[in-house]
């Protein structure tokens, strides 16, 4: 240092290590403040192993109401010991959530296919039981506004049917004032439950329960083995959840996004392969890999890897399991070398030269698996969530036109992933069903997209397209009341301790508010597409609001995909504690070591 930078301040380990903790809390402290005013978020989550540790991330992402820009960044990597459970990440999750003060304010949740968190949102998640409510309406239909939604995964204590009270010598037995009785695994029957020592003021705790739930407990003083007979109706400890704050007891975990990524990824992996079963495409497609196995295998070795470069002027891109479109990229450089190089580079290596039909066979391939690459590689990015059904809707489509084409070796290919795409995005794509209404309301409240959706739709759904116009109206419907719920629902609880009446509001609510609603929708529907935001929900507020509810969630989970490559090319030594936790609240890439 004193001969680079000689004037540089000099400081000691302790120093530098109290400076890192005080940037740490600023930062900390920054992203509180940044989500304090923010209505509106989602997140992404991913698990990730490394040297026999796990950790969870969890990345955030708003659109800001003023510029309509993306905002998204990483608030934690946090250690994830012992088992990856459902029960575990749930609770992961909530701790991560109310750490920020965010816990009500997530929209969704994009993951990945895993069972952990399969399972963790459908039992404690709302698992799309708020937009059942979307369905089967129109413009016509009267929308009432609902109270705020109440997840099902949840309860108020007081609704439990029965509390069981159990203590030992030894301290066994559950505090319910913290999150560890979430993942206790209840019996389906309750046998009766022995307290081998209770004291007065456990006798009276217990009469006092009795006597809430319609029992009656003897006067008497307990005997030595006190047998508390439970009520007669099972307790799931999934569903009783205590009052921990106002704000935040009646929520847990909200919608799971499917990962866009992952799922298209699994269509050139695990779909593709089903094509395996025609042995005429079996026959030519492994002759063709075996050769090109081969050469990449060639790739990995120096000398013949120096020869590849001498011939081809580059080094060929291998297939890694990690990577998404690794295969289809792959090919696909080979494909574009000029084939008296790639026939000269194969006589030099000893590998057989590619037949016509072979040649034949690489195109229609790549032709085929195109649409699923592209709509990867578009849905991976950093985007508002209307293009993730805008761009099913384009796959599918370039899926079906293929059907028409006359491709002499790739037509199994295109069924095995004709049949895939339609099973893993039925229910996505379905108007008529709860999963889909997120991606429709995202995309009909996008300037840009709108119903312009509605000339992919397949033949016989065309003719129904008056149909879809007003189901379309009423989700948005909806959706509008929905928000202006939430939104009274909040300036009720924040002026309850003033003396204020608020007669206009009153009179709003008595002047068709869903007319006027109506109105503006049918409105912003006719007006022509554009990408000018700032205009077009000035002139439509209320659909303002739709758009940053549900645009702000990711279609992807590759933003903690990236932490996690970042992260693995660190060199994690020694001198880090197996307790450690990384936490990042800088931008993406950034992560900050505590």
């Amino acid at each position: 240092m004193k001969e680079t930078k000689p004037k540089a301040p000099l400081f000691s380990r302790r120093a530098g290590s109290n400076r890192a903790k005080k940037l740490y809390e600023m930062h900390i402290s920054d992203v509180k403040n940044r989500l304090k005013n923010v209505q509106y978020m989602s997140a992404t989550c991913d698990i990730w192993s490394c040297k026999h540790r796990s950790f969870i991330a969890v990345n955030i992402c708003y659109i800001d109401p003023k510029s309509f820009e993306q905002k998204s960044f990483l608030i934690a990597i946090d250690r994830f010991e012992g088992s990856h459970t459902n029960n575990a990440v749930a609770a992961k999750l909530k701790d991560i959530f109310k750490r920020f003060h965010i816990l009500g304010k997530v929209v969704g949740v994009t993951t990945d296919d895993a069972s952990e968190f399969v399972v963790a949102f459908q039992r404690f998640g709302d698992n799309y039981a708020t937009y059942e409510n979307y369905l089967n309406l129109n413009e016509r239909d009267e929308v009432a506004i609902s109270d705020s939604t109440v997840f099902e995964a949840e309860q108020l204590r007081s609704d439990a049917d029965a509390i069981i009270l159990s203590s030992d010598d030894e301290g066994h037995g559950y505090d319910y004032d913290s999150d560890d009785w979430l993942n206790v695994d209840v019996d389906e029957s309750l046998p009766p439950i022995i307290i081998e020592s209770i004291d007065d003021n456990d006798m009276e705790t217990t009469r006092s329960l009795a006597n809430e739930f319609g029992q009656s407990t003897a006067t008497t003083a307990p005997d030595e083995n006190f047998h508390l007979v439970p009520i007669p109706v099972q307790v799931d400890f999934r569903t009783v959840v205590h009052d921990d704050g106002p704000s935040e007891v009646n929520t847990l975990l909200p919608i799971r996004i499917k990962c866009a990524a992952h799922t298209l990824n699994l269509l050139g992996k695990t779909d593709a392969i089903k094509a395996l079963q025609n042995k005429t495409y079996a026959a030519v497609y492994c002759k063709v890999m075996a050769k090109l196995n081969l050469l990449w295998r060639y790739c990995g070795h120096r000398k013949k890897c120096e020869i590849i470069k001498q011939y081809i002027g580059k080094v060929i891109l291998r297939p890694h399991k990690i990577r998404w479109n690794a295969l289809y990229d792959s090919i696909h450089e080979i494909v574009q070398i000029d084939a008296s190089k790639l026939d000269a580079l194969f006589f030099k290596l000893h590998i057989a030269v590619f037949t016509e039909s072979e040649r034949q066979f690489l195109g229609e391939y790549l032709n085929v698996l195109q649409p699923i690459a592209h709509g990867l590689t578009r849905l991976e990015g950093n985007i508002f969530f209307a293009y993730f059904l805008i761009t099913l809707f384009n796959v599918d489509e370039e899926l079906r036109l293929l059907e028409s084409t006359n491709l002499k070796f790739a037509k199994p290919l295109l069924k095995a992933l004709r049949n895939g795409f339609d099973t893993r995005f039925k229910e996505m794509m379905d108007i008529n069903n709860a999963a889909s209404v997120p991606l429709y309301l995202a995309m009909l409240s996008h300037p840009l997209f709108k119903l312009n959706f509605l000339p992919m739709l397949k033949t016989k759904e065309r003719s129904t397209a008056l149909e879809y116009i007003a189901k379309c109206k009423g989700m948005l419907l909806k959706a509008i009341e929905d928000i202006d719920c939430e939104q009274n629902n909040n300036q009720t609880a924040q002026s309850s301790n003033s003396d204020e009446f608020d007669v206009a509001s009153l009179l709003d609510m008595e002047c068709g508010r869903s007319d006027i609603i109506l109105l503006e929708i049918k409105n912003f529907l006719r007006d022509k597409l554009t990408t000018d935001f700032e205009s077009t929900f000035r002139t439509y507020p209320n659909m303002k609001e739709v758009f940053l509810k549900f645009n702000c969630l990711m279609t992807s989970e590759a933003n903690c995909e990236r932490i996690f490559s970042y992260a693995d090319a660190i060199s994690f030594g020694s001198y880090v504690k197996e307790n450690m936790t990384i936490r990042c609240t800088m931008p993406l890439f950034y992560p900050t070591i505590v």
